[in-house]
């Protein structure tokens, strides 16, 4: 039986887009959708080829009630591979009206302002991470694109029940562990 390869990258960055929407317990504004647009970043790591762990900071405003939000998401991934996965975690909100945040972006980013809503849930989705262009080039090993869809739910009364995300990321491999080849005994 031949041994299956480790990924080639285990430590990653990736920055990409994300289109979301808040859905439940907040009125609209004047009969708005409630989606907007944002972006994310995620750090992650591969222990192994089954599960990855990963960080994940998308901002974005929804103009479900001109609210701006900055998600935090701490997942595992299965598996932590090219193709199809699946993520499970954590979820963490710090919300506030848009219009504070334009006032006070410092306060409202470092998370000090005494206005801002914490909300904490769960977080699941999946996506797909594609398979490098030129699997023999470790330069092209280490771009790959990646689209991801997920929803985090927040129980409680101060916001959006739910937040779905749609993200399409661009992942950065940042180091690579390959295996080492077995010894000759």
């Amino acid at each position: 039986m031949d041994a299956v390869e480790a990924p080639a990258f285990r430590v990653w960055l990736d920055g990409g887009v994300l289109a979301a929407g808040g859905f439940g317990n907040v009125p609209t504004a004047e009969g708005a959708p409630g989606i907007s647009g944002g972006v994310g970043v995620a750090f992650g790591a591969d222990p192994s080829r089954s599960v990855g762990l990963l960080l994940q900071e998308r901002e974005f405003v929804t103009n479900l009630d001109e609210r701006h939000v900055s998600s935090i998401g701490v997942l595992v991934r299965w598996p932590a591979d090219d193709g199809p996965f699946l993520l499970a975690g954590g979820a963490h909100h710090h919300e506030l009206p848009w219009s504070t945040w334009l006032a006070d972006p410092g306060g409202a980013i470092a998370a000090v302002r005494p206005d801002i809503t914490h909300r904490t849930g769960f977080e699941v989705g999946g996506g797909w991470d594609f398979a490098p262009s030129a699997p023999e080039s470790r330069e092209a090993r280490r771009w790959r694109p990646s689209l991801q869809v997920s929803a985090a739910v927040l129980p409680d009364t101060d916001g959006a029940l739910v937040y779905a995300m749609a993200r399409f990321s661009m992942r950065l491999g940042l180091l690579e562990v390959r295996p080492s080849p077995p010894s000759a005994q």
